[in-house]
Protein backbone atom coordinates (compact mmCIF):
# COMPACT_ATOMS: atom_id res chain seq x y z
CA UNK A 1 0.00 0.00 0.00
CA UNK A 2 1.11 3.31 -0.45
CA UNK A 3 2.02 5.42 2.80
CA UNK A 4 -0.59 8.19 2.25
CA UNK A 5 -1.86 8.08 6.01
CA UNK A 6 1.44 7.11 7.51
CA UNK A 7 5.31 7.85 6.69
CA UNK A 8 7.89 5.19 6.03
CA UNK A 9 9.80 6.16 9.32
CA UNK A 10 6.90 4.12 10.93
CA UNK A 11 7.76 1.29 8.74
CA UNK A 12 10.31 -0.91 10.37
CA UNK A 13 13.47 -1.71 8.79
CA UNK A 14 12.94 -4.97 7.63
CA UNK A 15 9.97 -4.28 5.36
CA UNK A 16 10.64 -1.07 3.80
CA UNK A 17 13.01 -2.17 1.30
CA UNK A 18 10.49 -5.08 0.17
CA UNK A 19 7.54 -2.69 0.54
CA UNK A 20 9.51 0.01 -2.14
CA UNK A 21 9.83 -3.18 -4.11
CA UNK A 22 5.88 -4.12 -4.48
CA UNK A 23 5.18 -0.21 -4.87
CA UNK A 24 7.46 2.34 -6.53
CA UNK A 25 4.58 4.99 -5.67
CA UNK A 26 5.55 4.34 -1.77
CA UNK A 27 8.55 6.41 -2.71
CA UNK A 28 7.09 9.57 -4.47
CA UNK A 29 4.25 9.55 -1.58
CA UNK A 30 7.29 9.82 0.86
CA UNK A 31 8.98 12.26 -0.86
CA UNK A 32 6.19 14.53 -1.05
CA UNK A 33 4.83 13.93 2.70
CA UNK A 34 9.05 15.05 3.67
CA UNK A 35 9.10 18.34 1.35
CA UNK A 36 6.04 19.65 2.15
CA UNK A 37 5.00 18.72 5.91
CA UNK A 38 8.28 18.19 7.11
CA UNK A 39 10.42 20.62 5.27
CA UNK A 40 12.87 18.12 4.23
CA UNK A 41 14.46 17.27 1.02
CA UNK A 42 13.38 13.70 -0.20
CA UNK A 43 15.62 10.54 0.05
CA UNK A 44 17.21 10.30 -3.38
CA UNK A 45 18.15 7.11 -3.30
CA UNK A 46 14.46 5.78 -2.63
CA UNK A 47 13.22 8.03 -5.78
CA UNK A 48 16.13 6.34 -7.80
CA UNK A 49 14.56 2.84 -6.56
CA UNK A 50 11.23 4.24 -7.85
CA UNK A 51 12.51 5.21 -10.89
CA UNK A 52 14.27 2.20 -12.34
CA UNK A 53 11.74 0.02 -10.77
CA UNK A 54 8.90 2.07 -12.73
CA UNK A 55 10.38 2.28 -15.68
CA UNK A 56 11.46 -1.64 -16.03
CA UNK A 57 7.94 -1.95 -15.01
CA UNK A 58 6.55 -0.06 -17.94
CA UNK A 59 9.44 -1.76 -20.57
CA UNK A 60 8.63 -5.06 -20.24
CA UNK A 61 4.54 -4.03 -20.05
CA UNK A 62 5.44 -2.39 -23.47
CA UNK A 63 7.34 -5.64 -24.84
CA UNK A 64 4.81 -7.97 -23.58
CA UNK A 65 1.69 -5.93 -24.73
CA UNK A 66 3.80 -5.91 -28.81
CA UNK A 67 4.40 -9.62 -28.23
CA UNK A 68 0.49 -10.30 -27.90
CA UNK A 69 -0.79 -7.66 -29.40
CA UNK A 70 -1.61 -9.55 -32.72
CA UNK A 71 -3.76 -11.91 -30.44
CA UNK A 72 -5.85 -9.17 -29.18
CA UNK A 73 -9.46 -8.51 -31.02
CA UNK A 74 -9.58 -5.13 -32.67
CA UNK A 75 -12.98 -4.17 -31.72
CA UNK A 76 -15.29 -0.60 -31.18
Amino acid sequence: SSPVVYSLQSVPRRFLLPLMLINPMAAYMDGYRRVILEGRAPQLHFLALALGLSTLGFVLSYRLFKTLERRCADTL
